[in-house]
């Protein structure tokens, strides 16, 4: 019976690691290239719903056709900002300790803490490698030879614009990518309870408050690549990954304020789709403040 079930734990998991390759095929050999940021799904389920041994197996089985039939620069890139925060928000979901009847489950404010700490080793790795400042400055030449063809009034200030905004650009990347992770998390988290597997019963983000260290170093980032020209492409990247920190810090001391008070709550992301960039930087001031000194009641911090 103990064989029966472990082959069988072994198809599922490898089913669902061919699940997300799948997603990754579909995606290279199709129009719609960015179905291939779904591979993070079933990965997801393979940890939330049966545990760590699936989810490794699940892991490493999309991993290795990932690696067979694309290039060595989109199978990093996919693996390190998609596959691999799935493997991590999975495992440390349903990580917990039994003390006295009562299941504590891994914080989800660590659960963020380790996202942003991959991503920024992810950030760091892609800079110096595959994404380097020359890889991409060999790129905006090859922009900058096509705009100054054209016969637009308009094409030196696009040239400058792509130049200037290029030190970002892998930050940017790693960024959106997160939030890619976090819903393909929060999918696969809405299968498992769809299909009754889930291991972790739900999770709560309206009290996180983040450490200090991790809401002062976009600034730091950003101070040392504006004063050190070697550091400055490393830095701007790691500055933009850095946001995400006090971003999600803001948002959850907005979800608690108007915790009861939902008409509000969609005010305000109607209001974020408005005006963005000034609602961004109050959010982001929002959760550095929090960071050193809690609002709104004593939270949990890093």
């Amino acid at each position: 019976m103990l064989q029966i079930s472990l082959d069988e734990d072994f198809r599922r998991a490898a089913f669902l690691g061919v699940s997300g390759a799948f997603f990754i095929f579909c995606g290279m050999f199709s129009s719609f290239h960015s179905i291939s940021f779904l591979s993070g799904v079933p990965i997801s389920v393979a940890y939330l719903a049966y545990g760590d041994r699936s989810g490794f197996i699940s892991l490493f089985i999309a991993t290795i056709l990932l690696f067979l039939v694309s290039s060595p620069e989109s199978s990093c890139d996919l693996f390190l900002n998609i596959m691999a925060p799935a493997a991590l928000l999975g495992h440390f979901s349903i990580k917990n300790i039994v003390k006295n009847r009562k299941t504590w489950w891994y914080p989800e404010t660590f659960l963020l803490r380790n996202l942003v700490l991959l991503f920024a080793a992810s950030t760091l790795f892609l800079s110096l490698t595959i994404y380097s400042e020359d890889v991409l400055l060999k790129a905006a030449q090859n922009v900058k030879d096509s705009l100054l063809q054209s016969s637009g009034a308009n094409a030196v200030l696009l040239q400058q614009y792509f130049i200037s905004s290029m030190r970002y650009s892998v930050g940017i990347g790693a960024l959106i990518k997160i939030f890619i992770a976090l819903s393909n998390f929060s999918l696969a988290h809405c299968i498992t309870k769809k299909i009754k597997k889930n291991i972790r019963p739900g999770f709560d983000f309206k009290k996180l408050t983040f450490h200090y260290f991790f809401t002062i170093f976009p600034l730091v980032s950003l101070t040392l690549a504006n004063i050190f020209t070697s550091l400055s492409f490393v830095g701007s990247g790691l500055f933009v990954v850095g946001l995400f920190a006090p971003m999600a810090g803001g948002l959850s001391v907005v979800h608690r304020f108007f915790e009861k008070n939902r008409s509000r709550l969609i005010t305000f992301y109607l209001a974020l789709l408005l005006i963005t960039l000034p609602l961004i930087v109050g959010v982001i001031i929002l959760g550095i403040v929090d960071s050193f000194f809690p609002l709104h009641g004593k939270t949990e911090g890093l």
